[in-house]
């Protein structure tokens, strides 16, 4: 019983490993897309266009307090987490980031849903109790779907990561994600 177990956990792993695999594949390059021409038309993302972090609204969980990303300051690197709160992969995500976020003191965190489900929001809210952690300053949901469009978001959760000087470093998913927010 207990290697049926084992080999469910161990298939499920590569599974999820896969997934995140695939999410790798649209990565955003502000680098390799500086570097070479555009094309015409210019098919770019918005993000690779402006490298600098865009002003947009997170509507908190308490809905009469909207966080606007322009007062986002210098000094700290910044990381955006696009996710769906009812999706499995994202909670997966966050239960591995959570386990050591606290000793990320240099990044900011910033969790953006598209889910317009109050409900389902609250409730992730809730279960992972994101209040207690310090370098989450923002989290809530992205009623205009800017975030979406800006970074070209295909799958959840995905990660975008912007210096201290509110520059693009790039896109991520779950996998590439923890190494690069460790750097």
């Amino acid at each position: 019983m207990i290697r049926k177990v084992l080999l469910a956990a161990l298939c499920g792993f590569i599974g999820f490993n896969s997934d995140a695999q695939d999410v790798n594949k649209t990565q955003v390059a502000p680098t390799q897309a500086a570097q070479t021409a555009p094309a015409s038309p210019d098919n770019r993302l918005p993000c690779q266009k402006n490298t600098t972090i865009p002003s947009f609204k997170i509507t908190q969980l308490d809905t009469n307090i909207v966080f606007n990303t322009s007062a986002i300051k210098e000094g700290k690197k910044t990381a955006f987490v696009v996710f769906g709160p009812d999706c499995s992969h994202c909670r997966d995500f966050f239960r591995q980031l959570f386990v050591g976020i606290d000793t990320l003191t240099n990044i900011d965190f910033y969790l953006v849903t598209p889910i317009r489900s109050y409900l389902a929001f609250r409730n992730f809210y809730g279960d992972f109790n994101l209040d207690a952690h310090k370098n989450i300053k923002a989290a809530g949901r992205d009623l205009e779907f800017f975030a979406m469009e800006f970074f070209g978001v295909k799958q959840f959760p995905y990660i975008i990561l912007y210096d201290e000087h509110k520059k693009l470093i790039g896109g991520f998913g779950p996998g590439p994600a923890m190494s690069e927010l460790h750097n």
